[in-house]
C-alpha cells in the first residue's frame, strides 16, 4: 500500500499532511508521532468521537493514540522556533469495538526539519488574541482576578502570558532592539521603553499620542517625557479623535544610514 507524508512549516507551527492510495478497511483515524530534538512524542488531539470517550474530559488534550486524528492534515502548534522535528503517522482501526494500531501500515518518519523562518524575507507571528478561549482561561492573576490587556503588558509578574501572546514575533522584535543596543497604541511596556532609550542617539523614533480624543491629549506623556530626557531623537505625531497613528515599522541602517533591514507588519509595539 503506497503512502506518503510531508511537512511544511514556519517559525510558529508545522503543517503535516499524509496520503494513502487505498482505503484502509475499518480505519477510524491516525496516531501522529513527533520526534522533537531526539525525543519521541505522541502528538495530542482535543477532538474525540461524537459518542464520547469514557473516562475523558471534553476539550482535554489526549494522545492521538487514544483520540486518533480523523483527517489527513494536522497543524502542530506545540513546536517552537529552533526545534528539530520529524513526524510519522500510524492508522488505527476498530474491530468488534476494539481499537488497534497498524504500525506496519504507518509511514516512515519525514526528513528532519528545523522550525525556522526565511532568511532574506522572514515572517514572524504572535500567538493569540485576548478574545480567545486560551486567554479567558489563563488571563488571571494569582488571586483569580481577570487581567486587563494593560496589566498583562505592564505587570512583570505576568510576563509568561505576555510572552506567549507575543510569540516568535515579540521575541524577534526585542532581539533586534537588543542587537542595536549593544506595541502598543500607548507605550506602556517598560522593558520596551528601556530598550529604545538604550539605543540612544542612534534611535530616531516617531511617537504618536495613542488613542487620544484630541491633539492636546497625550496617552504617551510618561513615555514621551522619559524619551525626551534621554538621547533618543524623538518625532511627535499628534492626531485627533477618530485617528490612530499606525507607525508600525522599523528601519535598521548602518553607520552611514544605508538601510540594512526593514521590520514591519500589523503588530502594535
Amino acid at each position: 500500500m503506497a503512502k506518503n507524508i510531508s511537512v511544511r512549516f514556519n517559525n510558529d507551527h508545522a503543517l503535516i499532511a499524509w496520503h494513502y492510495n487505498e482505503v484502509i478497511p475499518g480505519c477510524i483515524g491516525f496516531a501522529l508521532y513527533r520526534n522533537r530534538n531526539g525525543k519521541a512524542e505522541v502528538v495530542q488531539n482535543r477532538i474525540g468521537f461524537e459518542d464520547g470517550n469514557p473516562g475523558t474530559t471534553k476539550g482535554k488534550p489526549m494522545p492521538s493514540t487514544e483520540f486518533p486524528i480523523q483527517r489527513f492534515v494536522w497543524t502542530d502548534f506545540e513546536v517552537r522556533q529552533g526545534d528539530k522535528v520529524k513526524y510519522k503517522v500510524v492508522p488505527m482501526i476498530i474491530t468488534d469495538d476494539k481499537r488497534e494500531l497498524l504500525p506496519k501500515q504507518g509511514t516512515k518518519y519525514t526528513a528532519l526539519i528545523t522550525i525556522d523562518t526565511g532568511k532574506k524575507l522572514a515572517a514572524y507571528f504572535n500567538v493569540g488574541l485576548i478574545s480567545s478561549q486560551f486567554y479567558s482561561k489563563l488571563g488571571k492573576d494569582a488571586k483569580g482576578k481577570k487581567l486587563t490587556p494593560k496589566s498583562v503588558v505592564t505587570d512583570t509578574a505576568n510576563n509568561k502570558l505576555r510572552e506567549f501572546l507575543g510569540g516568535g514575533l515579540a521575541k524577534k522584535l526585542f532581539s533586534l532592539l537588543d542587537e542595536l543596543g549593544k506595541a502598543l497604541f500607548e507605550l506602556e511596556q517598560e522593558d520596551l521603553l528601556q530598550k529604545l532609550i538604550k539605543i540612544g542617539n542612534r534611535c530616531h523614533l516617531i511617537l504618536a499620542n495613542g488613542a487620544a480624543k484630541n491633539k492636546t491629549e497625550d496617552k504617551n506623556e510618561r513615555a514621551r517625557t522619559a524619551l525626551q530626557n534621554s538621547n533618543v531623537n524623538l518625532y511627535n505625531r499628534m492626531v485627533g479623535s477618530g485617528h490612530l497613528a499606525h507607525n508600525k515599522f522599523m528601519v535598521i541602517t548602518d553607520k552611514k544610514d544605508k538601510p540594512l533591514q526593514v521590520f514591519t507588519g500589523s503588530t502594535n509595539w
